[in-house]
Formats: C-alpha cells, structure tokens, sequence
C-alpha cells in the first residue's frame, strides 16, 4: 500500500479505537497507548490487510489488559467477535506473543495525557479544582485525542503535543500569550528543551485536522456514562473493526 493509504487506514482504525473505548465507558488514554503501540510494531514489521487487522486487533486488547487488568472489560472472546470472523481466540493470543515480544514488552510509555496534567497544574498552581481548569483540560484533551488519529504527529514528542493541544486550548478561551504562565520554564526546570516552531506547526496540524472530512464525523468529545449504561453489546456487535 501507498504511505497515504497507509496512513488513512491507521487513522481508521484509531477511529475504530475510540468508539471501542467510548462504548465500553473505559479512559481514552488507552486508545493513545494502543496508537503508540501500534506505530512502533509497524515500524519493526511489515504486514499485509490481514495481517494489520490482525495486529489491530490485538492491540487494543493488549492496551485494555494494561489499564484495566483487573477488569475483564474487553476479553479475548470479544476480540475475536469484533474480528467478524476472520480470527479465533489462538489466533489473538498468538499474535498478543508477537505484539510484546516485538516491541520488548515496552507499552507503556509516557502519553501527552500525562504531561498535560503537569503544564495544567503549572498554568492553574491553586489546589482547588475550577471550573476553568476543567474546561481547558478537556479542550486539550480534545485535540490530543485528534492527534492519536494522525501518524504525522509520531515525530513530535508527547510533551510538545501536549503543549501545542493546552495552548490551542488556552487561546480558545480568550486567554493571551500573556496570561498564560511561562511554560518555557516550566521545561527549563524539568531539563527539557523545545523549538518553538514545533509548537506552532503542532498547532496548525491540529486545527487543520479538526476540519478534516474523515474526522469531522468523529465524536471526540467523550459520551457521559449515562449514554453508555444500556446496548453495551448491541454497540460493540455493530462496531466489528473495517479498514
């Protein structure tokens, strides 16, 4: 396949991912873990359609056992459902083998999820929780969410991204460049250094990608968990992965 058409897959089957993830009420931080993972396994390997379903396949279900793995939320029987078919249990954990082995068993790296609750409580230092910082968070969490959905951001650390999302998310609040603390010291202080064209090219593949006609039809605002209380495997049999 053609990188584009690559690429289009991968952000399909994100997509895929999230409404996986949405339906279940499970964190969406998984979905950046099995993205992380998913990339790093197709830069070491190269598979055909069947077999990148496969490792899609698995890969959400490696991601669910790392953060929910005293829940069966999403087991191996399911897994195989979702496939339409095409693979049984064995087939799944045969590949779950390849998946860890392949990438030495590193799944759990630092998300931009992570960094953007240091830079918020940076921006916001009062222990009280406002509603402002709350609002902003989930601004920024929207655009690291659509961030997931595009293999251009892979070479972008996820401490930038998460930067590029809360400033995106700052200014659409009306706040300035001078309001918004420091966050070059901020960086400073953790040893880090960051060109700040970086920044502002994240910025714009963000914008640009919220307007993206394969991703305008995408919820990326989470659902409450009052929608997902009912149907939860009527929606999951309706959601068998396609790329």
């Amino acid at each position: 396949k053609s990188e584009n058409t690559k690429d289009q897959c991968r952000g399909s089957v994100c997509a895929w991912a999230f409404k996986i993830v949405d339906t279940l009420g499970a964190d969406r931080i998984i979905v950046s873990v099995f993205a992380s993972a998913l990339d790093r396994f197709l830069m070491l390997v190269q598979c055909c359609p069947e077999g990148f379903k496969l490792v899609a396949l698995t890969g959400i279900f490696v991601a669910f056992k790392l953060h929910r793995p005293t829940q069966q939320v999403l087991g191996v029987e399911s897994i195989a459902e979702l496939s339409g078919g095409s693979f049984d249990q064995q087939d799944i954990f045969e590949m779950e083998l390849i998946f860890l082995n392949t990438l030495s068993w590193r799944l759990n790296g630092p998300t931009p999820c992570c960094f953007l609750e240091a830079i918020l409580q940076y921006q916001f230092p009062s222990c009280e929780v406002s509603v402002q910082r709350e609002r902003i968070s989930a601004i920024a969490e929207s655009f690291i969410h659509l961030s997931v959905l595009d293999a251009s951001f892979m070479k972008f650390k996820p401490s930038l991204v998460a930067l590029g999302s809360f400033q995106l998310a700052m200014r659409s609040e009306g706040y300035t460049e001078a309001s918004m603390v420091g966050i070059d010291r901020l960086f400073c202080h953790a040893g880090a250094l960051y060109n700040p064209l970086d920044i502002r090219s994240i910025e714009v593949q963000l914008t640009n990608l919220a307007s993206h006609p394969q991703y305008m039809g995408i919820q990326i605002v989470a659902p409450s968990m009052a929608s997902l209380a009912s149907h939860k495997s009527a929606h999951l049999a309706n959601s068998k992965i396609w790329i």
